[in-house]
């Protein structure tokens, strides 16, 4: 190249140089080998380093912090968890622009569950309106509609008990994951201590109106004295595990803690819970997911 060319090219290396921060360099003349070209060849590859390091977002010195950027954005995560918490249909932001109407037509102490009149109006919108919504014991029900006419609303608002449904039927509804915990697989299906303690005042009212030789409370009674055998704390661990094997769960991973499982696996143990605890009514949103 010309003279002219090499002058233009070594202008633009200092102007490139220049912009960021660091000191023109020069290539070392040959006396200069053992004296300063070694030492501008240093600066060289040390501003290199430094400038490809800003260029990727962090510098090389503070891997150790960039690896650990959970503890940085902590507020920023804690923040994102509180806004898909508000998305939820069962969180009380969002339920308090549904309104549910119905008016319960089958005995106090039955186990089916029937509702006249029964509508959903949501933001203002009307999603059902005069209904017979009938959910008996037994049965399997599948809610069928385009997007956006209220099938997950439905589930949410039974969920919610916005409705009168009678204290005796347990809901469990099964629409997220498990939240990740330090609990383990098998401790995570086992926390039912909520549901014995349900249970057993339940017994004790229904015993109350057993005694007036009410049919229905005799039958309950029943129902809930087999419920908690079948929570005794002697057979209940090896029922949950058999319940996890079943849902491919190795006897490692039944000890291993919930929040090292991926979404997919919380996703079981959710169903796990719902299948250990045989609820009375059992809610699954997009059940094809699970």
């Amino acid at each position: 190249p010309s003279d002219a060319k090499k002058k233009k090219a070594q202008a633009k290396k200092q102007a490139v140089a220049k912009k960021h921060g660091s000191k023109p360099v020069n290539k070392a003349k040959p006396s200069d080998v053992n004296g300063k070209g070694e030492e501008e060849s240093e600066v060289a590859t040390a501003s290199k380093v430094e400038m490809n390091g800003h260029s990727n977002g962090f510098k090389r010195d503070s891997d150790d912090d960039f690896v650990g950027s959970d503890d940085e954005h902590a507020d920023r995560i804690t923040q994102l968890k509180k806004e898909i918490e508000s998305m939820d249909l069962t969180c009380e932001k969002v339920s308090s622009y549904r309104s549910v109407t119905g008016v319960l037509s089958s005995h106090v102490d039955s186990r089916d569950v029937q509702f006249v009149g029964f509508g959903i109006t949501f933001h203002g919108a009307e999603l059902l309106q005069d209904c017979k919504l009938d959910l008996n014991n037994g049965r399997r029900y599948g809610l069928l509609g385009p997007n956006g006419c209220g099938k997950s609303t439905l589930l949410a608002a039974l969920a919610n008990r916005e409705i009168n449904v009678p204290d005796h039927i347990d809901i469990f509804f099964l629409q997220h994951e498990m939240p990740p915990s330090n609990m383990t697989a098998l401790e995570c299906v086992m926390d039912v201590d909520v549901e014995r303690q349900r249970l057993e005042a339940e017994a004790a009212a229904l015993a109350e109106a057993a005694a007036e030789d009410d049919g229905e409370s005799h039958d309950r009674l029943t129902e809930v004295y087999e419920r908690l055998d079948q929570l005794d704390a002697a057979t209940a661990e090896t029922k949950a595990a058999e319940l996890l094997s079943g849902l491919g769960f190795t006897a490692m991973m039944q000890r291993k803690q919930v929040k090292h499982f991926s979404g997919g696996w919380r996703m079981r143990l959710s169903l796990a819970r719902a299948l250990f605890v045989r609820p009375s009514m059992l809610l699954l949103d997009e059940p094809t997911n699970h």
